[in-house]
């Protein structure tokens, strides 16, 4: 299997290819390593302004021209924020490469701002951010970001507020972009029916004249003395909305994987011990997992559920018991290679598609300075260990450092304080 390959431009630009000729279709994104953390607390929310921006308009394209060439050809467009980047991606035929590789740099180099844009597109969000608000089981996820990093950027929702959205202005978008959307910080990632060759001689055309100062940084997480513990909101909803969550480990932590497969066996699929306690044998939950997350520098280990109103109290205790069964007695061996086997194979099935590749390489340049390989991956996976599992429960699983978020009809907060523990 031909492996990655990397190319650095001259002002800065990083390549990353992963050639797949079998393929009919080329992935391609472009990765700018700044996002919800590298904002302010008068600002939250622009690097997700930003994003939406991009797509209203270039000096050479209109809103609907961008999609339009894109749409035309049978291809995809998308962006996504996350705290630690922006990120614009492309899929089309491979026949089409240039094409959309043109209209993400376009989108990238050459947006106007168009101030009656500005100003639909903060209706949008504004509405967007309304939304999230009506839906428990995504707010559920704000709340418990708020617990767990308290004042900190990454306690902050991505999208912003009503009233940062409301106050930033054209001069902050550019102020912004000239600061955070330069070369050094960068990635480009292709994978599919592609040369690399061709790869950098495209991206050398379209960017290679891209430069700005030096990437910029972000707030380092310390943990704080004063952290609340629990959040609840009381809201007529027809099921109440947990999150439990704790600290975890950060991106390159040694114990990353082992986080991961922890969370397969408790949250991840539906023979989980989670899913099997709380949804097949007591009927209290449609939908119930576990989640990890990493960044730079700290990382969380999430449970989400929404579970029957008159009975959230039982489901919180048999969550606690079954994240306390695992900090008490080690997995069976069976149980183990289960769940290694069940993340090696999505992780492998995922890798089949261009999109996917894509991802992973342009992740690993933006976020580790280094990709990582498949088979590090399944080696990593692989060595895993019954020890290694009970070990993390027992170190992060800790009861004095638990947060607790609810959504639901609930006002007594003393009943929910009191569930708060093993």
């Amino acid at each position: 299997m031909e492996k990655t390959k990397t190319d650095t431009l001259s002002n800065g630009i990083r390549i990353a290819t992963k050639n797949m000729p079998h393929m009919h279709s080329v992935a391609m994104g472009v990765w700018i390593a700044t996002g919800g953390r590298y904002e302010t607390r008068g600002n939250t929310g622009i690097s997700h302004f930003i994003e939406h921006l991009l797509f209203k308009g270039t000096k050479k394209r209109s809103c609907k021209k961008i999609s339009e060439s894109i749409e035309g050809v049978g291809g995809l467009l998308n962006a996504y924020t996350s705290e630690e980047y922006t990120f614009y991606m492309a899929k089309v035929a491979s026949r089409y490469f240039s094409l959309a590789l043109d209209i993400l740099f376009d989108i990238y180099k050459n947006s106007t701002f168009d101030p009656r844009e500005i100003e639909r597109e903060r209706g949008v969000i504004k509405e967007e951010i309304n939304m999230y608000h009506d839906m428990p089981d995504h707010h559920i996820l704000d709340l418990i970001k708020g617990l767990l990093w308290g004042s900190h950027p990454l306690g902050r929702s991505l999208i912003g507020t009503i009233q940062t959205v409301s106050g930033i202005r054209k001069k902050d978008f550019s102020d912004y972009m000239i600061t955070n959307y330069v070369a050094s910080n960068t990635v480009i990632s292709v994978a599919g029916n592609i040369d690399h060759g061709i790869v950098v001689r495209e991206v050398r055309k379209w960017a290679g004249n891209i430069g700005g100062g030096p990437s910029p940084i972000f707030e380092g997480y310390k943990k704080e003395t004063s952290e609340k513990k629990y959040a609840i909101r009381d809201k007529k909803t027809e099921q109440a909305h947990l999150a439990i969550g704790f600290k975890g480990v950060e991106r390159s932590h040694k114990d990353r994987y082992a986080f991961n497969i922890l969370s397969v066996l408790l949250g991840g699929n539906m023979s989980s011990r989670l899913f099997q306690s709380i949804r097949e044998r007591h009927g209290l939950s449609y939908n119930i997992g576990s989640s990890v997350e990493y960044f730079k520098d700290t990382g969380a280990f999430v449970v989400s559920a929404g579970v029957d109103c008159a009975r959230l109290s039982k489901a919180i205790k048999l969550i606690l018991r079954e994240l306390d069964r695992v900090r008490q007695k080690k997995v069976s061996k069976g149980e183990l290679e289960r769940a290694k086997e069940f993340y090696i194979g999505q992780f492998m099935l995922a890798m089949e598609r261009t999109t996917s590749q894509m991802y992973r390489i342009g992740e690993g340049l933006v976020l580790l300075d280094r990709i990582i390989s498949q088979q590090e991956v399944v080696n990593e996976v692989e060595s895993v260990t019954l020890e290694d599992i009970q070990r993390i429960a027992q170190r992060y699983f800790i009861e004095k450092e638990m947060k607790l978020a609810v959504i639901g009809p609930e006002k007594d907060e003393n009943k929910i304080k009191k569930l708060m523990k093993f």
